[in-house]
């Protein structure tokens, strides 16, 4: 359990601070987030610099707000085809005050995440379904196809992002045709991205030479591999 609100850590020999941005960067949830801080607290900086642990109040709902925004981007399936489809956590990447990276636990403190359940009391537990076969079939195809273009690709260490993926593989094939939640829930057992990785024109740059559907403007805000 984390200590008392606003109780400040020693000065010397502080544990690393863990962030929130660091927790979604290595793929933690962002429920799973969300209901830690619901439980738990969370860490800020005050004004000295000192780190504070706040379990209710502005402190608490400030980063319920920030962890809410990367949620919606995740949850809106239009979000890949944006004219600047990066997340709200990959616009504030690399920023003096990105404000993800300033908020988290101390390591001796950060809550188990796999002992935390985003269930609320009263929801039905979601059942979530593996992937169908078909969509695991044209999966497979469309790695292949990837596979035959580049000769580094690797489906434990798939560039860019999921949303990037899933703009090429809708138009791939019908069968990976889905929302990007359920995308990503099918993709799970399929493949693996690389950590860290940022918003990519890698499938873009491939799509002509696969798909043979009309491909798309681009998107801007994207940078290639």
């Amino acid at each position: 359990m984390l200590q008392d609100a606003h109780t400040e850590l020693d000065s010397e020999g502080e544990a690393p601070f863990i962030t929130l941005g660091q927790l979604l960067w290595e793929g933690i949830p962002v429920r799973k987030l969300a209901s830690a801080v619901e439980k738990y607290g969370i860490y800020t900086l005050d004004k000295f610099s000192r780190r504070v642990n706040s379990e209710r109040g502005r402190i608490m709902k400030r980063a319920l707000s920030l962890l809410e925004k990367q949620h919606k981007w995740e949850m809106d399936p239009e979000s890949p085809i944006r004219s600047d489809p990066r997340s709200p956590l990959e616009l504030r990447r690399g920023e003096y005050d990105d404000p993800y990276e300033g908020f988290g636990w101390p390591e001796d403190l950060l809550p188990d995440f796999d002992d935390i359940h985003w269930v609320q009391p009263e929801d039905e537990p979601k059942v979530y379904r593996k992937a169908p076969d078909s969509f695991v079939a044209a999966f497979i195809r469309l790695a292949v196809e990837l596979a035959k273009k580049d000769p580094n690709f690797d489906t434990r260490e798939m560039p860019g992002t999921k949303a990037n993926l899933q703009v090429m593989a809708d138009r791939f094939d019908r069968e990976l045709q889905c929302n990007i939640s359920t995308f990503g829930t099918y993709l799970k057992p399929l493949c693996t991205f690389k950590n860290g990785a940022k918003s990519s024109t890698y499938y873009w740059d491939n799509h002509y030479k696969i798909c043979s559907r009309k491909i798309l403007k681009r998107p801007s805000g994207t940078r290639s591999t």
